[in-house]
């Protein structure tokens, strides 16, 4: 004998249906940043009479990820549209609806409720990436996200961003999704390892940002502690460093605590004139740094103490900080230091066609002898024209001069 509760569960053939006959965007080709207005078109058949009018909640995702939910009323033997708004990032991704998600609806088919629809979304030029270990990353760090995105919709000139979060404890987007963008801001807010899965940047995330760098991306990294993760012992750091390799860094002193003021170089690109009042809205370890050859100091107290801010554009473009950005007390200053970044890294030509990276063979591959290899390479075009008939040439010699081989193709 089944309990009431069960029996009162049982589907009857004479329970309404519901179901999800189409999935519609607002915008079929957006790109990363755009918001746009996802349309599931519900169906009632109002079971056996037809008449058995239903109000069901309706669920959105992305890839998985929660979007939100819309309450609507369907009438039987009709339709209804539930809508919800949804912040497009770049990529390919599947749009998954369910209609009556928590079963709260006796129907006499439960297997019809859920679709899909795939869309495809252009990467905008700047990728913001919130890695500060806070609440909206499933950790219990101070969130600061909300300075940089204000910041960015506040610039005189509009420019496309993505948002992705990383899960606490987490490796960041691959190398693939990070080379889709022009500039990436890394903000890493107060976090530091506290344990063998809290790691700020991961070793995976290293090599990730030195691929990107080195193929030509550029970079804004962001957290009064990245450098306590790599190392926390004050003192010079050396080539293989990674620290010192990327971020130029050649000293730290650790946990300075950020200026009061901080201060713009004399005829530097961005920091000219800068003079920011600073009020740190979580515990202040900010750090003092010494840049090495070939990077330059943008924020420091007026001096050469307490160099907080560090850039270079020699062999590619990046600004390293070690006060968080939220440091800065006011909003208008925020505004103006976001706009002076942003337009220090990324420079949009209409013509800007790189080689990106070789996929084959790999580093350190060998190649047998009397056999056909095949070379991959990824060309990447950062330009704001299409491009077509692009050539690309490649020179292989032995490094004991016995062979060579040359090609193009286009």
């Amino acid at each position: 004998m089944l309990p009431l509760s069960a029996m009162n569960t049982l589907a009857d053939e004479g329970d309404p249906d519901l179901s999800i006959n189409e999935i519609t965007f607002s915008d079929d080709s957006p790109t990363g940043g755009d918001t746009i207005t996802i349309t599931a078109e519900i169906a009632n058949d109002g079971g056996s009479s037809g008449l058995i009018s239903v109000t069901t909640n309706v669920s959105f995702y992305w890839d998985g990820n929660y979007i939100g939910e819309e309450s609507i009323t369907v009438p039987g033997s009709n339709t209804a549209d539930a809508e919800m708004d949804w912040k497009a990032v770049g990529g390919s991704h599947t749009i998954t609806v369910i209609v009556d998600e928590d079963e709260q609806i006796r129907e006499s088919n439960e297997e019809n409720n859920e679709e899909n629809e795939d869309i495809d979304v252009a990467y905008p030029p700047i990728l913001l990436l919130d890695d500060d270990n806070s609440s909206n990353n499933g950790g219990t760090r101070t969130e600061t996200d909300g300075y940089y995105t204000n910041a960015l919709d506040n610039m005189s000139t509009s420019i496309g961003y993505d948002v992705i979060r990383v899960d606490s404890g987490q490796n960041a987007p691959d190398y693939d999704t990070l080379s889709e963008y022009s500039l990436i801001i890394w903000v890493c807010g107060s976090d530091y390892q506290s344990g063998d899965t809290d790691i700020t940047f991961t070793d995976e995330d290293k090599l990730n940002v030195a691929d990107y760098l080195d193929g030509g991306g550029s970079l804004w990294a962001i957290g009064h502690d990245i450098m306590y993760d790599f190392n926390n012992a004050d003192g010079d750091r050396y080539e293989g460093d990674f620290e010192y390799d990327y971020f130029g860094v050649s000293y730290i002193d650790h946990d300075r605590q950020s200026p009061a003021v901080a201060y713009g170089v004399d005829d530097d690109p961005i920091s000219d004139g800068i003079s920011y009042d600073t009020s740190p809205i979580m515990t202040d370890f900010g750090d003092d740094l010494n840049p090495r050859d070939g990077f330059e100091k943008v924020l420091s107290s007026n001096g050469d103490y307490n160099i907080s801010t560090i850039r270079t554009e020699e062999d590619y473009k990046l600004v390293f900080m070690a006060i968080d950005f939220s440091s800065f007390s006011e909003s208008s200053d925020r505004d103006e230091f976001m706009e002076l970044v942003v337009e220090y890294l990324v420079e949009q030509l209409e013509n800007d066609v790189a080689l990106s990276r070789f996929n084959t063979p790999k580093d350190g591959y060998t190649v047998e002898p009397d056999a056909t290899n095949t070379v991959n390479i990824t060309v990447r075009n950062r330009g704001t024209e299409d491009q077509d008939s692009v050539q690309v040439s490649i020179d292989i010699r032995c490094l004991n001069n016995t062979y060579r081989h040359t090609d193009s193709e286009t």
